[in-house]
């Protein structure tokens, strides 16, 4: 659960008594973290992802202009780190509002993994090999050492196919996806690891865990 705190007063100096105020929450994924220390990289699993927004119980500040917004966890179960970020409005007697933002991220544990593609073209041609260095960092993006990181090749299958409906042709697909590959994987402190796929045509997915 998220308890934000707020604090309002009147432009004179005096405390906000009595003045409404609540805010807007946004949940949403964070996959790229720590952007100036480890540009490219992305963290998280691309599955469950929560991305929308609800807002809180309005509540009145006490004589002290203060008051504590309570937010129930609706990211308890995320297996990727997200953003939480609160819109908090204060309104004034005519109901015009007072904005402040301030974000919050969440994570699945103390620790992640993060894995950016060495392609400098941004695909991988088929036939080739795919390669991705791998760090293992902490919450303050310092980078840790790991060993036995499972990682797994995921390719997926698709089947096309068209169907007559509500009156029209339409095409779709269906999908399955198994693994081609898995390998332990161990990182040195202060390094990075390098793992390499061979790729025929079509999707693929690399997981470490």
């Amino acid at each position: 659960d998220l308890a934000i705190k707020l604090k309002g007063d009147f432009l004179y100096g005096s405390p906000a008594f009595g003045s409404r105020a609540d805010a807007r929450i946004h949940i949403k994924p964070a996959r790229e973290l720590f952007r100036e220390a480890w540009p490219g990289y992305e963290f998280g699993d691309i599955k469950n992802l929560l991305n929308h927004s609800f807002s809180t119980d309005q509540i009145l500040l006490d004589d002290k202009g203060e008051g504590v917004l309570q937010v129930k966890t609706q990211w308890k179960e995320v297996t990727s780190p997200h953003w939480v970020t609160a819109n908090a409005s204060l309104y004034d007697s005519g109901g015009r509002p007072v904005v402040r933002n301030k974000s919050w991220q969440v994570w699945p544990g103390n620790r992640l993994v993060g894995i950016r593609s060495l392609s400098q073209e941004g695909e991988i041609k088929n036939d080739s090999l795919a390669e991705f260095e791998v760090i293992c960092v902490d919450g303050s993006g310092k980078r840790l050492a790991a060993k036995g990181l499972k990682v797994v090749v995921i390719k997926e299958q698709r089947e096309y196919y068209w169907e007559f409906k509500h009156g029209a042709w339409q095409w779709g697909y269906s999908q399955q996806f198994y693994p081609v590959d898995q390998f332990l994987l161990d990182l040195l402190e202060n390094k990075s690891g390098v793992v390499g796929v061979p790729v025929k045509w079509g999707g693929y997915r690399l997981e470490i865990a």
